[in-house]
């Protein structure tokens, strides 16, 4: 099974180091990761493969231990997460629409390609409801 953690909070000397150190003693795979920095703020994103037989709350608790010790909240606002999947739903649907390959040469052709996929996706939707 493949899964995404992510993190994101103060940046602070040995995080990818803690969380890469976590992965390993699990025997769980990186796959991918990307990492933003933005003044003292960071986000990381990293894909992992698991094996069904991994118990999940075990490693999830491992990790709560580590934020814990780092000083970091953990995230449960429901609100947030009911529009975080609405909006990641959305976006998904504009694969359909050829949005991801989106190969523009310039910022404002990026732009203008990504809104003619939206207007697309809105025409067809209301094609497809007052029809």
């Amino acid at each position: 099974m493949k899964a995404i953690l992510t993190i994101s909070g103060e940046d602070k000397i040995g995080i990818i180091a803690q969380i890469s150190k976590i992965l390993a003693e699990e025997e769980i795979d990186i796959l991918n990761i990307s990492q933003n920095l933005m003044d003292n703020n960071f986000t990381t994103t990293i894909m992992i493969k698991i094996t069904d037989s991994k118990d999940l709350k075990k490693i999830d608790k491992r990790f709560d231990n580590l934020g814990n010790q780092m000083g970091a909240k953990k995230h449960d606002d429901r609100q947030l997460m009911a529009i975080r999947r609405t909006i990641e739903s959305d976006f998904s649907l504009l694969t359909h629409y050829n949005a991801e390959n989106n190969r523009a040469r310039s910022l404002t052709g990026f732009q203008a390609r990504l809104e003619i996929a939206i207007l697309t996706y809105n025409l067809a939707y209301c094609l497809e409801r007052f029809n």
